[in-house]
């Protein structure tokens, strides 16, 4: 798959530092252990189909962009569509709610960051976030002889 733009994420919580890492996609389920990633965030909003432009480093055809605010809680401020400079972004300001992941990644090629949020907030302790390799877990049997 060619390499996607992230979202983007304004962060205004002094409680956590995201460096160099880049916003791709929100779930409220980050690894399933047989099917992969699962359940994306159920947005209440929706892009405008009709200001989306589809290219392959764009599948979407748009992005979003968040703000984390200084308590700790997301929203979803807007859909920006960087392939079409002919429309404005779409401000919605939704705010999301219970537990979720957001799936981050120092670029496209490199393997998920798993940062959580509890009732809305964001966990800052960086220990409880995860990686790919922290929530994949080998199907086998460990006690069989010869593993």
């Amino acid at each position: 798959m060619t390499a996607q733009i992230p979202h983007s994420i304004e962060n205004q919580c002094d409680k956590v530092d995201f460096g160099n890492l880049r916003l791709y996609s929100v779930m409220i389920e980050p690894w399933h252990p047989e099917y992969g990633p699962s359940k994306k965030y159920p947005f209440q909003s929706v892009p405008d189909k009709s200001k989306r432009k589809i290219s392959r480093r764009l599948y979407a055809g748009n992005t979003c962009h968040y703000v984390l605010t200084p308590n700790g809680e997301l929203y979803l401020e807007k859909f920006e569509y960087p392939l079409n400079a002919d429309v404005t972004p779409d401000t919605v300001n939704e705010k999301l709610i219970g537990d979720f992941w957001l799936i981050f990644r120092v670029s496209f090629e490199y393997d998920d960051i798993y940062v959580p949020f509890v009732n809305g907030l964001i966990v800052s302790d960086r220990s409880q976030w995860k990686t790919e390799a922290d929530l994949i877990k080998p199907n086998f049997d460990e006690t069989e002889p010869g593993v």
